[in-house]
């Protein structure tokens, strides 16, 4: 699995270097849009191969963690930017709400912008066309949490022990909105209960979702330390 999720990266980067020049290079409004849809499933081809990626290095526990201060705002910031062919092509606007001054979080950069990548995949999926999507980060005894907001069509109380669970689809009204593998919210519990943090979620099936994380502060941590850890799934 990890060799066949590793083998499509090579086309999937050829791919997204000829939509980057392709962009520049047209005027045409029509052929701009066309790119921006090839841009978009591209995007989401990668996050899919990051996951199988992801998920089988915590099965065979060779996932590793680089901690350092790490800024969630700043990470924020980067995951909306990746998915905003996503985003723009459904009409959908992400709204960064945190204050001006964030203390960093002791984290490995690149696994957390992944778990918010899924985040706010997961908003921009199971929500309507033109709907907004909000993300607030702040801080919290000791911890940064970070919530994901959208106005989908949520999920009944019965589903929300299980949502975290691998491979897990959830209902058939929920199920019409999606289109990943089951394996992405598995993913970010994982990650973040490998920084010492913990996930939640709150639904109402008609209102909406909310996805939340919290991980420790970098407060007294050493900047030069780096972290060996393993999760299960």
């Amino acid at each position: 699995m990890a060799r066949f999720s590793h083998e499509l990266k090579v086309p999937l980067s050829t791919i997204s270097l000829i939509a980057e020049l392709l962009d520049e290079s047209q005027e045409s409004n029509e052929c701009k849009g066309l790119i921006t849809h090839l841009k978009s499933s591209v995007n989401w081809l990668k996050t899919m191969v990051e996951d199988i990626e992801t998920w089988t290095s915590i099965v065979d526990r060779r996932l590793v963690l680089k901690l350092e201060p790490v800024s969630i705002v700043e990470c924020v910031h980067e995951a909306i930017q990746i998915l905003e062919p996503i985003s723009n092509q459904k009409h959908k606007r992400i709204l960064l709400l945190a204050p001006d001054e964030l203390s960093p979080a002791w984290a490995d950069k690149v696994r957390i912008k992944h778990v918010l990548i899924n985040l706010l995949s997961n908003a921009i999926n199971y929500s309507l066309d033109g709907d907004q999507i909000e993300v607030e980060v702040l801080e919290r005894d000791g911890f940064v949490e970070t919530r994901v907001r959208d106005h989908g069509p949520g999920m009944d109380s019965s589903e929300l022990d299980k949502v975290f669970e691998s491979f897990f689809r959830g209902s058939v009204g929920r199920e019409s909105y999606s289109k990943g593998q089951g394996l992405g919210l598995s993913i970010v519990k994982a990650i973040v209960e490998m920084h010492g943090g913990v996930v939640g979620v709150q639904s109402s099936r008609g209102v909406g979702t909310t996805f939340w994380f919290r991980i420790p502060l970098a407060l007294d941590k050493n900047p030069k330390s780096c972290s060996r850890l393993f999760a299960s799934i």
